[in-house]
């Protein structure tokens, strides 16, 4: 470095060697700013520690940059070199205020990084360093790393006291490589990708941290002064990448996309976290919390035939700090792509908050795509459950020949609670795979269906269930009818495959879907289903307990492999009176009534039979509530009279149990298209009931209609 402090006048190899097991030696000091070295300009690296040496501090230095700090007069190869061996050296200290050292603007390539450790150097601490950013936290970037660690385990980065926080920005590489045959190494209190109030972007190059080939590293750690704001960067904030042996890595605690107020976006260009062909990673733990949101792409990609058994756990995945909040990802938040056997959420434990995503809540596809779990999560929900954070497009969606993944399961603490997602709550489409189960779950409020195999709304059932495609397209139950006194009743049937034995869930609801199929607030009950030879399977069944009168029951099919089905239409429980024993839509208690036979659904007995010949069938009697079995009795108006020129009167035919409706049309030709008189339907009086309504004078027909109000 040349004696103005501002430009190169290089030694022809590094600037500082210490090597052959030397050790206890001190480049700079704490004591501000007068025991600083600049070590600037030189053709090689600026420090280079090496050969065993060991128990050596570099504290308080300029490494890289000129003599206020801000501008780059670059050493041509690493800001600091530690290698073969060398090992318990300390750049910077995370107990000493004034220790940390400028490390930025070196390298003449890619290949240099402001801090390497490699080939046997173990237990080096790197705390409260700016590196790839000047003293003013404008960018002054190492031209490939901002630290690469490799071959060398058990370093820690960073510390959880603030003086020990590196920043570690800008760098046109990774802000921290952990490479190959690197393990038990620590990442605890950092900014990656930020200026030093963790407010602004300064992102490096490519991802935040990449870890390749590297096992059982810590990123963050249990309680927030561990915590690392990963955000900003170019690439994924981290990225654990391309083998079966990088795996046990844990992400605990983190911000990764967000500022460090956990409360705003800056996010990744990328990927939040991307998982790509690495095994058993895991992503959060139980009592702490990553923040997953604000980046470009997924807040958690987990992609490759080997990116097997990951954990995701305890994640806010699109939302803020808080929980309250939209922050989200530009895509999914959680993307599982041609990767099995990992799990979001998980029993014992908190799941995953995952709303406000620019797609999917969650997506699983690819052929290998199998055997995920997702469980215990709240999808499209803020974290009381109280209020709406919709993902833009499904909760889940399971597509391109994925399979056998599990979507809840049938107990209590496996419940996903998903709500308010902009499509289906859960969408199997007509690309995916069969064996997709979906269990224990809660639905509410998403503007789709509750459960669509499709995507194309509904789906009918056929007989025994012969057709192909995603799930084979399983039939739900059909309910006949459910009643309460003081418990449920539920009657009905389920037909598919014959011989089958199959699981169905009853669910409760106060609203159903409006698709009339579906709603579910509550986990009624888990039965199994058996069909005959003709693929049937009859089911009555009572649940004890408190009265039901007023929500609705519905139901979905699981067959011996998996596959689930949509809901069933949603029937409201109503009072026992209107419980129905053969099905034929008349209820048992009505029908013993009126002389027809409750147990038969066929004939004279049955709803389109007339046994009285009055032209009206039994089920247009029991909706009228007069006697199928006597010819004057039946649903007609009475009387229609002018009343003082301007008003007419309507006197028709009623009971007290019946609520109706008057209408008329002005083209008396017409059979269609009848007008209400009045809104909404009254409760009629035994023998006849009448009203006066004004008289438009043109010529009208006129009927009454009756509603079964329960």
């Amino acid at each position: 470095m040349a004696s103005n402090g501002f430009s190169a006048l290089p030694n022809n190899g590094n600037g500082v060697v210490i090597n052959q097991e030397a050790s206890q030696n001190s480049i700079g000091g704490t004591t501000y700013p007068n025991d600083r070295n600049l070590i600037s300009g030189n053709n090689a690296s600026g420090i280079l520690i090496e050969n065993g040496a060991f128990g050596n501090f570099v504290y308080g230095n300029y490494i890289g940059v000129d003599q206020n700090g801000v501008n780059a007069v670059s050493n041509r190869g690493h800001g600091i070199l530690i290698y073969a061996d060398a090992h318990d050296n300390w750049i910077g200290n995370p107990s000493l205020t004034n220790s940390g050292n400028v490390i930025s603007g070196n390298g003449i390539t890619n290949w240099y990084n402001g801090i390497t450790v490699l080939d046997g150097c173990n237990n080096t601490i790197i705390a409260g360093n700016l590196i790839g950013i000047g003293t003013n936290g404008a960018p002054v970037p190492n031209q490939g790393d901002g630290i690469q660690i490799r071959v060398a385990v058990s370093n820690t980065i960073g510390g959880t006291a603030a003086i020990a926080r590196n920043v570690i920005s800008a760098n046109k590489g990774d802000g921290i490589q952990l490479g190959s045959n690197t393990a038990h190494n620590v990442v605890e209190g950092n900014y990656i990708g930020t200026d030093p109030s963790g407010m602004y972007a300064r992102g490096n190059g490519h991802e935040g941290i990449l870890i390749y080939n590297s096992e059982l590293n810590d990123i963050g750690g249990t309680n927030s002064a561990m915590r690392n704001v990963i955000s900003g960067n170019q690439g994924s904030g981290i990225k654990i990448s391309n083998s079966a042996l990088c795996r046990s890595n844990r992400v605990i605690n983190c911000f990764i996309g967000t500022d460090a107020t956990g409360g705003a976006p800056l996010g990744n260009s990328d990927h939040g976290i991307w998982i790509f062909n690495s095994p058993a990673n895991r992503i959060g733990m139980a009592w702490t919390t990553n923040v997953i949101s604000g980046n470009d792409g997924n807040g958690i990609l987990v992609e490759g035939s080997a990116a097997v058994a990951n954990e995701i756990v305890n994640c806010y995945i699109g939302t803020d700090l808080s929980g309250s909040s939209a922050l989200g990802n530009g895509l999914s938040g959680v993307l599982i792509t041609d990767a099995g056997s990992n799990v979001v959420g998980r029993s014992g434990g908190r799941g995953n908050l995952i709303s406000g995503n620019g797609l999917d809540g969650v997506q699983i596809n690819g052929s290998n795509a199998c055997r995920n779990i997702v469980e215990v999560n709240l999808i499209g929900t803020d974290l009381s459950d109280t209020a709406a954070i919709s993902n833009a497009r499904h909760g889940v969606l399971i597509l391109a020949d994925a399979s056998r993944n599990i979507i809840g399961t049938n107990s209590i603490v496996y419940i996903n609670r998903i709500k308010n997602n902009g499509g289906d709550g859960i969408c199997i489409h007509s690309t995916a795979g069969t064996n997709n189960y979906i269990g224990w779950n809660v639905w509410k409020n998403n503007s789709g269906l509750e459960v669509d195999i499709g995507p194309d709304g509904v789906t009918s059932n056929d007989y025994q269930d012969p057709d192909t495609g995603a799930n084979f397209l399983q039939n739900y139950p059909v309910i006949y009818s459910a009643t309460t006194a003081s418990g449920v009743r539920v009657n009905g049937n389920l037909n598919t495959v014959p011989s089958t034995s199959n699981t169905v869930y009853f669910y409760l609801c106060a609203v159903p879907d409006p698709s009339g199929h579906g709603g579910a607030d509550n986990l009624l009950v888990i039965t199994n289903l058996i069909t005959d030879t003709n693929g049937d399977a009859a089911f009555d069944f009572t649940i004890s307990g408190s009265s039901y009168f007023g929500q609705y029951v519905s139901a979905i099919t699981v067959d011996p492999y998996g596959n689930s089905s949509e809901f069933s239409e949603a029937v409201k429980i109503s009072p026992v009176e209107y419980w129905d024993d053969d099905g034929d839509g008349m209820p048992t208690t009505w029908e013993s009534n009126n002389h027809l036979d409750p147990y038969d659904a066929t004939g004279t007995n049955g709803a389109s039979g007339d046994p009285d010949s009055d032209g009206m069938d039994n089920f247009d009697e029991y909706v009228a509530d007069t006697d199928p079995a006597n010819a004057a009795s039946y649903l007609h108006l009475v009387d229609i009279a002018v009343v003082d020129g301007t008003n007419i009167f309507v006197e028709y035919t009623s009971t007290n149990t019946r609520y109706y409706v008057v209408q008329y049309v002005t083209n008396i030709l017409s059979t269609s298209d009848w007008n209400n008189i009045y809104l909404p339907a009254i409760q009629g009086s035994n023998g006849v009931t009448s009203d006066t309504h004004p008289q438009d004078w043109v010529p009208r027909r006129y009927r009454v209609k009756a509603e079964v109000h329960r």
